[in-house]
């Protein structure tokens, strides 16, 4: 049995995976360079004040991933929490984030 002629195959790399772009993929916003786009997101979707769970599911994340997020922003001083009653509702703290500004 004869081999595989390889003398004019391409130099041999390693396997790799490619995807397409998204369709309407656009150019990451500023904010999403500067603190990711997960925690943009968040800090959209904070224009009202919220429930820690009604934000995850706003934006498909568990509840985990929720707080996390949301501890990250407010170690930063981005958002601010509110008790009532049961509930610890989260907005954001526009008033630190245009201080945060250079």
């Amino acid at each position: 049995m004869r081999g595989l002629d390889t003398s004019e195959a391409p130099d041999r790399r390693a396997p790799s995976i490619a995807y397409p772009a998204l369709p309407g993929a656009t150019e990451p916003r500023p904010l999403d360079k500067l603190i990711g786009t997960t925690h943009a997101q968040v800090l959209t979707e904070l224009s009202a004040p919220l429930a820690t769970g009604e934000l995850a599911e706003r934006l498909h994340l568990s509840p985990s991933t929720g707080s996390y997020h949301l501890q990250v922003l407010h170690r930063a001083g981005l958002v601010r929490r509110t008790r009532q009653v049961f509930y610890h509702n989260v907005r954001a703290d526009w008033e630190a984030r245009s201080q945060a500004r250079p």
